[in-house]
């Protein structure tokens, strides 16, 4: 059993319960701002230069501020969630991350590039290279933590915008080896 996280105005964790080990994060110490801080450390060490921008997801959204990666809990199915702009040598792009209970991205043979293998630190990695139409290119990585249970998903995209919106690049502001050090190094911390 792991104490579920909640949070407060100020994005600290409150213990609200005691529920099944399917609540969203690895441990209740877990917070979205250890989880941001990690990702933009993470970042910041394995691809120098990039910055974080707001990517607009729908029309007359307020904006947030550049600089950080946004962030969310969803509750059902439980997860913390995040999204934001990138930007680099003057390309830009998009970033997605899910923490999650659950499977890792299955090698099914629905995606040109796909393979599974094992960190140095000894954590199961799957990672792919999807091109789902319309110009775009989807680099991701799934981490198993330590625990078994939790996911770390992370995709870099070649689009700006909400989903549908057009490829602003051939490829991904990061490169698939900037994705998958971020990723790990992000689920070594938290496993």
């Amino acid at each position: 059993m792991l104490a579920a996280v909640g949070l407060t105005g100020s994005d600290q964790p409150t213990v609200v319960a005691q529920v099944p080990s399917s609540s969203p994060a690895p441990s209740p110490s877990l917070t979205l701002a250890r989880l941001r801080a990690a990702v933009e450390e993470s970042t910041d060490e394995h691809a120098p230069g990039t910055r974080w921008i707001y990517m607009p997801d729908v029309p007359g959204e307020k904006r947030d501020p550049d600089g950080h990666l946004k962030m969310w809990v969803n509750k059902d199915p439980a997860s913390y969630e995040g999204r934001s702009g990138m930007t680099r040598d003057g390309r830009k792009g998009g970033f997605y991350l899910s923490l999650r209970v659950g499977p890792l991205y299955d090698c099914d043979g629905t995606v040109p590039v796909c393979e599974v293998t094992t960190t140095a630190d000894g954590l199961k990695l799957v990672h792919y290279v999807d091109k789902p139409g319309n110009n775009w290119v989807f680099y991701g990585v799934d981490v198993l933590l330590r625990d078994g249970k939790h996911a770390l998903r992370m995709s870099a995209v070649n689009y700006f915008g909400g989903d549908g919106s057009p490829a602003v690049a051939p490829v991904p502001v990061l490169t698939r080896d900037e994705l998958d050090e971020i990723a790990t190094t992000v689920a070594a911390e938290l496993s």
